[in-house]
């Protein structure tokens, strides 16, 4: 097996496994503290998710590149770690300060500074080291070591309500056994890791690094202002119901990280040596992800009541609402994927980021008004709102350039989509798994006879997944 193919498999089953042990501890908290609970986790959580992205700001995009040009750059390992470590300082200075004038109770305030901890193991976390050198395995094992020994810490620790704290202290534990992993692989190596925390190429890295970590802030920022918006306005309980919602929507996005990491390089080598095939390239991609992300959707809206009583338990009512919204949402990412990460592979990262900054403005105002109005599943809308709007413009950037069908391939998945809908619906006296393999059977015969895949297609989306270069 050759090395992309095999680097793409150890990226696409550890980003599985990482997304089931997370949902795992998600599903964990969730039940032991409650909605309420639950929901200052996740507002906790929200600010350190906009810590790490401005600890980051697109130097470890750089710091790939250089290490993938020179295996043995560990100039530049020590040159980013040390300009990490001091953007960690200044923000955790941040988020103490914040601690002091947040809305919510002293344990909450606690919460958030307990998590903000975080951001100095992010510092020497050295994923972008092995990115670089396609050593791929340690990465996965990172990240499976970070997550597992969450969920472990979480059972251990955390019995009942009372001990809330125990989460970002876990957290916190887990991210710094995945730093020091992935640093002694490293000293294993024999590299050395020299951190000077004055030094002269910080501005010049900054300035290298900051346009291309711009387009993931606008993107990350909408991402995580839901919790924020409905925990200032309104009540942890509310939080915790959208959150239980949301959870399950990242969880499923597994779909979408795995069609891009075989997504980008494909269309990257495409546009460069055989541009005639772009427009069947992404007319196939389009159609498999219809075939996934449709009946998961449409089959989730239907079972959304009976999902978040299974998953989490009583009190999480109002969580139903939100997840079937978000289940569009999960239908349009991996499509928003693929059209803007087309364009950064045909070379217009500026149209990429236009499209990305005018989108996120529109999510922004979106969630922060529909939030305060109409609550969870108005903040649900504007996240909606946003995705789709960037489709729009994304699809209409993409056309300059290279035109393909989304409509027919849309209406072919749906058909069938619906047909396993009703099934769902009109068995709702079954027992959910039981209906959930009935309607599997259902869309798989109605897909066939619809057309679904013939012998050639099938053989060449395994070759995609085998042999990147055939």
């Amino acid at each position: 097996m050759k090395k992309n193919p095999r680097n793409f498999i150890y990226l696409t089953l550890s980003d599985a496994a990482s997304h089931f042990l997370g949902f795992l501890a998600t599903v964990y908290i969730a039940r032991i503290l409650g909605a309420a609970g639950f929901g200052n986790i996740s507002y906790a959580l929200a600010f350190l998710n906009y810590a790490l992205l401005f600890g980051n700001l697109g130097l470890t995009t750089i710091a790939t590149r250089e290490i993938a040009r020179d295996r043995n750059n560990t100039a530049m390992v020590g040159d980013i770690t040390g300009l990490r470590l001091i953007l960690a300082g200044a923000i955790f200075i941040l988020i103490l300060a914040a601690g002091l004038v947040l809305p919510g109770d002293p344990n909450t305030r606690m919460l958030v500074i307990l998590y903000g901890l975080c951001v100095f193991p992010f510092a020497f976390y050295l994923e972008f080291v092995f990115q670089g050198r396609e050593e791929m395995g340690v990465l996965s094992l990172g990240r499976i070591i970070q997550y597992g020994s969450y969920v472990v810490a979480l059972y251990l620790f955390l019995r009942n309500p009372s001990r809330i704290l125990a989460v970002p202290m876990a957290f916190f534990a887990s991210y710094v056994l995945g730093a020091c992993f992935l640093l002694a692989v490293f000293f294993a190596r024999g590299f050395t890791l020299p951190i000077r925390l004055i030094n002269p190429v910080f501005g010049k890295l900054l300035k290298a690094a900051v346009p291309v970590g711009l387009a993931t802030l606008f993107y990350q920022i909408p991402l995580n202002l839901a919790p924020i918006v409905l925990g200032i306005f309104h009540s942890p309980a509310l939080v915790g119901n959208f959150s239980a919602g949301y959870k399950i929507i990242i969880f499923l996005l597994i779909i979408e990280r795995v069609f891009y990491y075989l997504f980008l390089p494909i269309v990257s080598r495409q546009h460069k040596e055989t541009p005639e095939r772009l427009p069947h390239t992404f007319a196939f991609f389009i159609r498999v992800i219809f075939s996934l992300t449709l009946p998961i959707a449409l089959g989730g809206i239907v079972l959304a009541p009976d999902i978040i009583r299974l998953v989490y338990g009583p009190g999480y009512d109002s969580a139903a609402l939100v997840l079937q919204i978000l289940l569009a949402y999960f239908c349009a990412t991996p499509v928003n994927t693929i059209f803007g990460y087309g364009l950064v592979a045909m070379d217009r990262e500026r149209k990429f980021l236009k499209v990305i900054a005018l989108t996120s403005a529109l999510s922004l105002v979106s969630i922060v008004v529909l939030g305060i109005f109409l609550k969870g599943w108005g903040a649900s809308l504007g996240l909606l709102a946003g995705e789709l709007a960037s489709i729009v413009l994304m699809k209409g950037e993409l056309n300059r350039i290279v035109q393909f069908p989304v409509a027919r391939h849309f209406l072919k998945t749906l058909v069938p989509a619906l047909a396993m809908s009703i099934i769902l619906y009109f068995s709702s006296g079954l027992n959910i798994f039981l209906r959930c393999g009935l309607a599997i059977v259902v869309y798989a015969i109605m897909y066939y006879l619809a057309g679904g895949y013939s012998g050639k297609e099938i053989r060449e989306l395994v070759g995609m997944v085998t042999d990147k270069d055939q």
